[in-house]
């Protein structure tokens, strides 16, 4: 008899656990708070990006070079396509003023936009700031309007993880990432596994034989503003 229950204690222990379930990114739901930048600039070709709402009131966070031109001119023009609430593949526009930019030495190429909402429209869904440091190896995932045709704009969600955890560019920490970033995705945000932004997708770097993105890491200052750099 207690033969056979050692048997069964081994047999137990030799026994595979069972799978658990592993985390899954909320796709359908980031891309509610991901929206299309689009800038008009008479005389210049218009230019285009993504950004990410923050704030229920139209807060919107993305890019100074996405939103700035590099010379100033009279009459520009910021348009913002949101995800309808019915179809996050119909964007509802909006017309936004740039509430902030960081100056055009500042390496942190960041700026923050504000949209009004029009009359019966819901509150604006917004994604949430991680507040932690991501780890080497991370989860993340890159959201976005990569440009395909600028009169079509279309949501592209793309995963990856974070090959380095801080790579410094004129001064400025990134974080470099593997998941697919294309010309468009500047402004987006880089999103962890529990669906928070961990930094602003900026820049691209293009080698011989490879491509490396990275994305602003995220650090609060006082005005609340989310700016890259330690």
């Amino acid at each position: 008899m207690r033969g056979a229950c050692v048997a069964c204690l081994v047999a137990a222990l030799a026994a595979p656990a069972a799978a658990q379930p592993q985390p899954k990114f909320n796709a359908a739901e980031l891309r509610k708070s991901v929206v299309y930048v689009k800038r008009i600039t008479p005389g210049v070709e218009p230019a285009s990006g993504s950004g990410f709402i923050v704030g229920k009131d139209g807060l919107i966070y993305t890019n100074r070079h996405v939103v700035v031109p590099e010379t100033a001119v009279a009459g520009t023009v910021i348009v913002v396509g949101v995800p309808s609430p019915k179809d996050a593949d119909e964007l509802r526009f909006y017309k936004a003023e740039v509430v902030y930019a960081t100056p055009a030495k500042d390496n942190r190429d960041f700026a923050a936009l504000k949209i009004t909402a029009k009359d019966g429209d819901p509150a604006f869904p917004v994604l949430k700031i991680a507040a932690g440091k991501l780890e080497l190896g991370a989860d993340v995932a890159v959201l976005g309007f990569p440009v395909v045709k600028t009169d079509q704009p279309t949501a592209s969600f793309n995963k990856g993880s974070v090959s380095s955890t801080k790579v410094t560019l004129d001064g400025v920490g990134y974080y470099q990432t593997d998941a697919a970033v294309n010309p468009g995705n500047s402004g987006g945000p880089l999103v962890t596994l529990a669906g928070e932004v961990a930094g602003v997708v900026t820049a691209q770097a293009r080698g011989r034989q490879h491509r490396v993105r990275h994305a602003r890491r995220r650090n609060r200052e006082p005005e609340g503003r989310l700016f890259g750099g330690d």
